[in-house]
């Protein structure tokens, strides 16, 4: 058993007394991917300051068929010209519909030349490293913060535990010295350590380089002092 959080899910054709058939449902292995996806920031801006709800579960993948950054769509398309295969998957799993089915609905065969190949259990995959994102940490992550699991059959996954996130934006200040280099952990230890004083940015970088909080912050720090100061 995997443990993952339920990223999405592939309707079918078929809805049957307001219950969405599903044919194909999509896992990440790291809750980013999720809250990225469903907040809209993996495809640019900043994420809202909103509550997210993830489901944590175990997936049976059983045999699964790890494509890499190769996808089904046009994001993966580089990297097939890289691997010298075709683009979309072409050479690993059918496109046509026989009886007017999708045989992506399924997952791969084993062997394409076999007809009556016996099929792997689930699919994975990277979804082109997230090369296309908007989102810088998405994307520089990409190989590692885009992977995914799909499986066909919903009992192939068992829900354990749902988790509420709760995001808020940090204040400027923060803003400003997390796009510094700065970490989370610097700015509210160095906060903490003023007694909740309302300080600004160059106050709270003073205090982190007095500190020495991190060996990078005074590089940091001088830096942006010559950033700003100008020649």
């Amino acid at each position: 058993m995997h443990q993952c959080v339920f990223c999405r899910g592939s309707s079918g054709s078929s809805i049957h007394h307001h219950c969405i058939v599903l044919c194909r449902v999509y896992f990440a292995q790291h809750a980013a991917y999720c809250v990225a996806y469903a907040q809209g920031w993996l495809f640019g801006g900043d994420p809202p300051a909103a509550e997210v709800k993830l489901l944590l579960a175990l997936v049976a993948l059983g045999d699964c068929k790890d494509f890499g950054p190769l996808c089904s769509s046009e994001r993966g398309d580089a990297f097939a010209e890289q691997q010298s295969v075709q683009g979309g998957l072409q050479d690993f799993w059918p496109t046509q519909r026989p009886n007017g089915h999708n045989p992506r609905n399924r997952p791969p065969p084993k062997d394409m030349k076999d007809k009556n190949s016996p099929l792997y259990d689930s699919v994975c995959g990277t979804e082109g490293n997230l090369a296309w994102s908007s989102n810088e940490m998405m994307k520089k992550d990409g190989a590692r913060l885009g992977q995914q699991y799909v499986v066909f059959e919903p009992a192939q996954a068992y829900p354990s535990v749902l988790i509420t996130l709760r995001l808020q934006k940090p204040d400027q200040v923060e803003a400003d010295l997390l796009r510094m280099g700065f970490t989370h952990q610097q700015v509210d230890e160095t906060r903490r350590r003023a007694g909740g004083a309302n300080l600004g940015v160059e106050e709270l970088v003073d205090l982190i380089v007095k500190n020495n909080q991190h060996g990078a912050a005074t590089a940091v720090h001088e830096q942006n002092v010559t950033q700003n100061d100008g020649p």
